[in-house]
């Protein structure tokens, strides 16, 4: 199928959405839209780890306040979360094409790799503390301790809000209930309720975390209140799941790249293109990548390679 490219997250998100409004990020999107057209014509094969592209896709749906556990019932637990009525149709539109561009991408074998071994964990520190260092930097968690607190008082009223009977549904999410009642404490603490769009992003990223923290205390504790130890244990189970710094995720995704051999990683990402490139010489030369030849590329620099008659070699 001629060329093997690896991608990540960004790249369903980029496919999955709009034309960008602004110049920077048109060429991007321009290009998948080239090379996803190649794909299906299969000239080019895009392929991708089925395991950690699933969790990108499962955290970021968390951070919308949108609640899956796996890609198999994705679809409808997507519908369960517009049923609710407070997202824009064209965001729900856009969740599924993310998933249905999902569904088309290769899926490489997991193949066996022993994570324990020194060599192995040297090489992932590598990547994370030099090559991704500027991310290993950044907060790993967007929340502050009034988020926390937030989510500890939610936690703490659930006695007030839920009848034994409601308490033992542990089928859907009543996304509405636990609604109204993170829109209480957030009042209190006199926080703008705004869900959509920029202004909306923590209290999205809030009731994600909500509806995870509802759903584990139902299955940990058959009825209410919830003591504080027992409050305390599944803010910190959530929150070390479901908060995370982005160098973790990238690396699980070159380290893929080398595990398979593969030269191109695909994304978006102009910074983490930009340190990889600075770092590449460097982590070459470990024992673990001698055999390999991996450059992270955009889509604007895959579509050359795909067009230049040298390929590869003419255009990184």
């Amino acid at each position: 199928m001629g060329l093997k490219v690896y991608i990540d997250f960004s790249i369903l998100d980029t496919l999955a959405s709009s034309p960008p409004e602004g110049k920077t990020n048109l060429p991007h999107w321009q290009s998948m839209r080239n090379i996803w057209r190649m794909f299906i014509d299969n000239k080019i094969s895009l392929v991708t780890s089925p395991i950690d592209l699933e969790t990108d896709i499962i955290l970021w749906l968390n951070k919308m306040g949108c609640c899956i556990t796996d890609t198999m019932r994705a679809m409808e637990a997507i519908n369960e979360f517009e049923r609710w009525n407070m997202i824009e149709k064209d965001n729900i539109r856009k969740w599924k094409r993310i998933l249905i561009f999902f569904e088309q991408i290769g899926f490489l074998e997991d193949t066996e790799v022993h994570v324990l071994s020194d060599a192995y964990k040297a090489l992932e520190s590598f990547i994370q503390n030099e090559v991704l260092g500027f991310k290993m930097d950044e907060p790993e968690s967007l929340l502050t301790q009034e988020d926390i607190a937030i989510l500890n008082e939610c936690s703490q009223s659930l006695r007030n809000w839920y009848s034994d009977i409601s308490w033992k549904e542990l089928k859907r999410t009543d996304y509405q209930l636990n609604w109204e009642i993170l829109l209480s404490v957030l009042e209190r603490h006199n926080i703008e309720t705004v869900f959509e769009g920029e202004k909306g992003i923590r209290n999205r990223n809030l009731f994600g975390l909500w509806n995870r923290i509802v759903g584990l205390s139902k299955k940990s504790s058959s009825k209410l209140p919830l003591d504080g130890s027992h409050i305390d244990f599944i803010l910190a189970t959530v929150l070390k799941k479901y908060q995370f710094n982005m160098a973790y995720r990238d690396t699980k995704h070159i380290l893929n790249c080398i595990k398979h051999k593969i030269d191109l990683f695909m994304t978006t990402d102009d910074r983490l293109i930009e340190s990889f490139n600075s770092k590449r010489h460097l982590l070459m030369k470990l024992p673990e990548t001698i055999t390999v030849n991996l450059n992270i590329v955009n889509p604007s620099t895959v579509k050359k390679i795909m067009s230049s008659p040298k390929g590869l070699d003419k255009c990184i």
